[in-house]
């Protein structure tokens, strides 16, 4: 992956590409920087979510599959579901563009 991502940086003359092409390149290289974050931080995240789940929940939710039984389901309590929902996405976006999350 840091191959891929040095050759996007610095292999590539961005100055003879399509308008298009270069677009693309900038969305295949903002992938390449949520993938590093993901994996970097990977063990971090599912720490966290554990503890937050047994906390709010006392139970692991550690797949998208338990949580979408238990919201299919009803099993839970209406306000801590959306504690979880939005400390879960506050997470992602620290992945996906911590930008968003600056003041």
């Amino acid at each position: 992956m840091e191959v891929l991502h040095y050759y996007f940086l610095n292999e590539i003359d961005y100055k003879n590409l399509q308008e298009i092409s270069t677009f693309k390149l900038r969305i295949a290289l903002n992938i390449f920087k949520i993938i590093k974050r993901e994996i970097r931080n990977e063990k971090e995240l599912i720490k966290k979510l554990d503890d937050l789940s047994l906390k709010l929940f006392e139970q692991k939710i550690s797949s998208k599959n338990e949580l979408t039984k238990m919201i299919k389901n009803e099993n839970f309590d209406t306000a801590t579901m959306e504690d979880f929902l939005l400390r879960l996405a506050k997470e992602k976006l620290l992945i996906d563009n911590p930008s968003y999350l600056e003041e």
